[in-house]
């Protein structure tokens, strides 16, 4: 990611905003709802010093007084009076809380914001704390755009397989390409440039829609049948092996040797967690996922988290409590159909590689989703 989520600190600046002391009183408040492009300097940090501004993406939506942000796969509620965005209160990540003050005003057209935040972070042992200024744009991307609209024309850097060509571009061949394998790309995850950037229109991807099992590998798919891409065993740490293409057009390393053993407790690429070693999860918990108790772990094949130990949240649900019908998008692979899909149908899918879900972390959407039951997956 390009954007830092600081503890998600600004997330919650723009979502648990509180309004006045006991949230009545509110006068007509002004429109802020879309997607937004944010900029935090931090004045103080005594938690590691740095004091480098940085930018992330929101999306709020607003029902009168009532908002909800949503960043990095979370959607928090709030409410803003007025023009006046403030907030005051703690949230739980990953075992640490962290508590904000801020102060936000909304121009009066709601296209910009700016404030302050001040912010406390404690994992119940040591404590540090800082303070930031904040300044916000609300922005749009042209019809036909499909990546995260804070990518168009934010001089960010040139993204590319975006449906259209990004501003930020020197010309639409794939030598200017920057980035792409962002979210929305048509080129697959993690492939890096060019990846399949057709090279002289590099808003879209070379080749036409992928059939799984015509031999072709084409985004999403991962491969097809024998054409694995150019890649082997060793590109996914392992040393030696024949690695093959599963039904649903994945990489299958079951052939492989030489590489992680799943169950030892010690995270090897691509692991994202093994045992009771949880990676970037290490010292999270179910309540942090929304849930009131219970245990998370690391399923069987190491590729996601299993969080079907924890409780409290809806029946069969499986995936972070907030991505369940908070209008987020279609979720996957969850337990239970969500209530954002249109239908339980694949192609429905929006999100197939949550925390929780039966496709693995990083495996984008058909991952490994059953095509008429997307709330399970096909293997």
């Amino acid at each position: 990611m390009r954007y830092v989520f600081r503890f998600l600190i600004v997330l919650a600046v723009l979502a648990f905003a509180a309004c006045g002391d006991n949230g009545g009183d509110c006068t007509e408040p002004v429109d802020v709802a879309g997607e937004w492009l944010m900029t935090a300097t931090p004045i103080e940090d005594t938690c590691d010093g740095d004091l480098t501004p940085y930018m992330f993406g929101v999306i709020i939506t607003q029902e009168g007084n009532a908002l909800a942000g949503q960043t990095n796969g979370a959607t928090f509620p709030g409410t803003i009076c007025g023009n006046q965005i403030q907030m005051n209160g703690s949230f739980s990540e990953y075992g640490v809380t962290n508590t904000v003050n801020l102060q936000l005003t909304a121009s009066a057209d709601g296209s910009s914001v700016e404030g302050s935040d001040s912010w406390n972070w404690t994992d119940g042992v040591e404590s540090c704390g800082g303070s930031e200024s904040l300044s916000g744009t609300r922005i749009d991307a042209p019809p036909g755009w499909t990546c995260p609209v804070w990518f168009y024309g934010t001089a960010d850097g040139c993204d590319c397989g975006c449906g259209v060509i990004d501003p930020d571009c020197i010309d639409g061949t794939v030598a200017s390409c920057e980035y792409c394998d962002g979210e929305g790309s048509c080129s697959l995850a993690f492939s890096g440039c060019p990846g399949d950037i057709d090279p002289a229109q590099n808003w879209l991807c070379e080749g036409g829609t992928a059939a799984c099992g015509d031999g072709v590998s084409e985004p999403p798919e991962q491969c097809d049948r024998v054409d694995l891409r150019g890649l082997d065993c060793t590109d996914f740490g392992f040393s030696g092996g024949t690695l093959a293409c599963t039904a649903n057009c994945t990489f299958d390393t079951s052939g492989c040797t030489g590489g992680p053993v799943c169950g030892d407790d010690t995270i090897q690429p691509p692991e994202v967690c093994d045992g009771t070693d949880l990676g970037y999860l290490t010292g999270a918990t179910c309540e942090d996922a929304g849930f009131t108790g219970g245990t998370l772990a690391c399923n069987a094949t190491c590729d996601n988290f299993d969080l079907t130990a924890c409780a409290g949240g809806p029946p069969g649900w499986t995936c972070p409590v907030w991505f369940y019908g908070t209008a987020d998008g279609c979720d996957c692979g969850c337990g239970a159909l969500d209530p954002d899909c249109i239908d339980g149908m694949v192609a429905s899918c929006e999100y197939c590689d949550v925390e929780g879900s039966c496709s693995p972390v990083f495996l984008v959407c058909p991952g490994d989703i059953d095509p008429a039951q997307n709330w399970l997956c096909a293997s």
